[in-house]
C-alpha cells in the first residue's frame, strides 16, 4: 500500500510502496515500468527487521533513486521508536542506509511521515517530528513540526532545521522550484486546521510561512509540483463542514 510514482530524467517511470510480501515485517519496495515489463522483481529498499513505511522518492540527474521512508525501532519490550531514513539505488544496487533523523536527541522522539526532493543535485528530506524541545533545537514549539535535513553522498550535510511554527504540524510534501525548495504541510492550530507553504533556500528555511487553506475543519494530502521552473501545482483534501470532502 501507500504507493507513489515518479518520472525520471531518462523518462523512466518508478514506484515505490509498502508491503510485507516476504512476511509479516513490513518493508519499502521499489520497481520501474522496464523492471516490470520484463517480469523482475521488485527490489527491497528497507531490508530491515523492523516494519518501515511512507516510502517517498526522487531523482538526481544521474538517474539514481533516492528512497526516504521512516523505520520503527525497538525500545525495550512494550514501545516502540521511529527514525527517518535514506537509501540510493545506483547501478543496480542498493546502497547502504543513511539516517536521517537527528541521533543527538532522545530516542521518544519520534520521527515520521518523510519527502524528499533532489536540487543542485543534494537530496534534501523533510519530516513530521513528534517535537519536545531538545537541547540543541528550536525552543519556539512543543508539538510536532517539520523539519529537513541536507545530505550528500555520504550522509547529512547540514544540521535539521525547522520550517513550521507552533501548530502540530504534519505530513510535509517537498518540491523543486529553480535552485530552491518549497515545502507544503498541514497544520492544526487550537480547533482548525490549514494549509502551509514554506520556501527553502540553501539548508535553512527562508521567507515568511504562506498560508493556502485557513479555519477548515480538516485538512490532508498536499501534493505539489512545479513544472519548466515557471508555475506550481499543489492539491489537496479539505472539508468545511466535518462530512463532506
Amino acid at each position: 500500500y501507500d504507493g507513489t510514482v515518479i518520472c525520471d530524467g531518462h523518462g523512466e517511470g518508478w514506484g515505490c510502496w509498502t508491503s510485507n510480501r516476504l512476511g509479516r515485517t513490513y518493508n519499502i519496495y521499489l520497481s520501474s515500468l522496464t523492471r516490470l515489463q520484463k517480469g523482475q522483481p521488485p527490489i527491497v529498499i528497507s531490508q530491515s527487521k523492523e516494519d518501515c513505511m511512507h516510502g517517498r522518492m526522487a531523482a538526481d540527474a544521474s538517474g539514481d533513486i533516492w528512497v526516504t521512508y521512516y523505520r520503527w525501532e525497538k525500545m525495550g519490550d512494550t514501545s516502540r521508536d521511529k527514525e527517518v531514513y535514506v537509501r540510493k539505488y545506483s547501478g543496480g544496487s542498493v546502497g547502504r542506509e543513511i539516517r536521517v533523523s537527528p541521533d543527538d536527541v532522545p530516542a521518544y522522539e519520534d520521527h515520521t511521515a518523510p519527502a524528499i526532493a533532489i536540487v543542485q543535485g543534494r537530496p534534501v528530506v523533510c519530516w513530521s517530528w513528534d517535537f519536545h524541545t531538545p537541547q540543541g533545537y528550536t525552543q519556539d514549539a512543543e508539538t510536532p513540526k517539520i523539519f529537513a535535513r541536507c545530505l550528500d553522498e555520504h550522509g547529512p550535510a547540514s544540521k535539521a532545521f525547522d520550517i513550521s511554527a507552533k501548530n502540530i504540524d504534519m505530513t510535509p510534501a517537498l518540491a523543486r522550484f529553480g535552485d530552491d525548495l518549497w515545502c507544503a504541510w498541514d497544520s492544526l492550530g487550537r480547533s482548525r486546521k490549514s494549509l502551509c507553504l514554506r520556501r527553502i533556500s540553501g539548508c535553512a528555511a527562508a521567507g515568511d510561512t504562506l498560508t493556502v487553506a485557513a479555519d477548515l475543519v480538516n485538512v490532508c494530502s498536499p501534493a505539489l509540483a512545479f513544472y519548466n521552473d515557471s508555475k506550481g501545482v499543489l492539491t489537496w483534501s479539505q472539508t468545511k463542514n466535518g462530512r463532506d470532502w
